[in-house]
């Protein structure tokens, strides 16, 4: 006959928790390149920091460093925009989808996109080049009707958030360019330069992280004076400033951290709490049963001792 003993089960949750939650940030004192800055965050650390709040920036503790200012995670890789239709966080998209091409037409004039002062924007010219440009620049712009399926040229100068509204609430949004026929029918419309519904969403976190807070100095980004400042670093002020990829500072990492939770249980069982699939199977109910409660990011691990048994209990830590 199988008797039914009290059993205690001590077991330890480990919470990971989602990046930006629980983590340290540290400062290095090696100047390094942001790269090499990155790499060697990633290798004794877990990135280059990223920050989403003034909260964080203030609790920042910065030591003497060998350099005036220190990268931190957030960059605008050319590789993501740079005469590609990528789709990397910071990449080309469109308007109406909100989403990068999915076709990788483009119609770049020659020298173009170059982010020469922080240009997020596109227009078209009337020889259906395109150029990025300021997004608050002024210029006329073409609206798609998906009623009558035609572009509508719309002579009045506008930025081009503005024209963007115009379009969704006059007819349906700035055009997407599939391919060389959308261009040369919007082309064909046009006397002079335009807004198309091409737009990017500049600097991105090393970590992939989506925060959208920033930091930055009055002024600041500008890509100048080099036009090749895609990488950013913060000044003893904690203020940011896009800078040469290339230079060498000291730099800040995070760390992500873990946070430790002992659970006690107290079961009846006639089981054999020895057996590995008897405890794996019960592991497997515990973790179910937290995340249906909203309890997420955890891994519950069981950790034994040898028994200690009498006539009537049993425990396992």
């Amino acid at each position: 006959m199988d008797h039914q003993l009290p059993a205690t089960v001590l077991l330890f949750v480990f919470c990971n928790l989602p990046t930006g939650q629980l983590r340290q940030f540290h400062y290095v004192n090696l100047t390094m390149t942001w790269s090499n800055a990155q790499q060697y965050c990633r290798a004794n650390y877990t990135d280059l920091a990223t920050f989403n709040s003034m909260n964080e920036i203030s609790s920042l503790n910065r030591p003497a460093l060998s350099t005036s200012v220190a990268w931190i995670g957030l960059n605008d890789d050319p590789k993501g925009w740079m005469g590609v239709m990528a789709s990397d966080a910071n990449s080309w998209r469109w308007s109406a989808t909100g989403a990068p091409s999915t076709t990788g037409y483009q119609s770049w004039a020659t020298g173009e996109p170059n982010d020469q002062y922080i240009e997020y924007c596109v227009i078209m010219g009337n020889n259906g080049l395109w150029a990025d440009v300021p997004c608050n620049a002024l210029f006329s712009f073409v609206c798609y009707s998906a009623k009558t399926q035609t572009y509508v040229y719309v002579r009045s100068a506008l930025t081009w958030s503005d024209a963007r509204n115009y379009c969704r609430v006059n007819f349906n949004d700035l055009p997407t360019i599939d391919n060389s026929v959308d261009n040369e029918n919007i082309r064909s419309k046009i006397p002079s330069a335009v807004w198309i519904g091409l737009y990017r969403l500049a600097w991105k976190w090393s970590d992939g992280s989506s925060s959208s807070f920033t930091n930055w100095q009055s002024g600041k980004p500008d890509n100048k004076p080099t036009n090749n400042q895609y990488c950013v670093a913060e000044n003893n002020q904690h203020q940011w400033y896009d800078d040469v990829c290339q230079n060498k500072y000291a730099f800040i990492c995070q760390e992500d951290l873990k946070e430790y939770m002992t659970v006690k249980i107290k079961l009846q069982t006639s089981a054999d709490m020895t057996d590995p699939a008897t405890n794996g199977q019960l592991i497997q109910k515990l973790d179910a049963e937290l995340q249906s409660i909203g309890v997420t990011y955890i891994t519950v691990k069981w950790i034994s001792q040898p028994w200690k048994l009498d006539a009537s209990r049993f425990s396992v830590h």
